[in-house]
């Protein structure tokens, strides 16, 4: 396909959504699906109390954050987003952490405060 018989569209800023690419070409006209972004994850007092268990098991071990977030394949930024409860902490991770941790993971969810209630269901 030649360059000059596509009319591109107008780029997309990162901070806009992302809608499907539509270009014509020599009169067709073709709609390319970008995959949507996820949703921003809502993090609450679980969150928050599973990353302070987090760091806390982090510090007894004497790990600093550079070397728990290069053990785990995560930024260090990424890392303190998860022990402030700022960021989910999705399953896998969850495992890998609690394995190189040397950590059962019923550890982080012991010490249960009273106020934070489980969701029913």
């Amino acid at each position: 396909m030649n360059r000059s018989n596509v009319d591109f569209p107008p780029e997309t800023s990162s901070a806009g959504s992302k809608q499907p690419v539509v270009f014509a070409s020599r009169g067709n006209v073709v709609e390319l699906n970008v995959p949507k972004e996820k949703p921003a994850q809502r993090t609450n007092s679980i969150d928050v109390h599973v990353g302070g268990r987090l760091r806390m098991k982090r510090l007894s071990c004497g790990l600093s954050e550079q070397a728990l977030a290069a053990a785990a394949g995560v930024s260090v930024a990424h890392l303190h987003r998860l022990e402030t409860g700022a960021l989910r902490i999705d399953a896998r991770l969850f495992a890998d952490l609690a394995r190189i941790l040397h950590t059962p993971p019923s550890y982080f969810f012991k010490k249960w405060p009273r106020e934070i209630e489980l969701p029913s269901g």
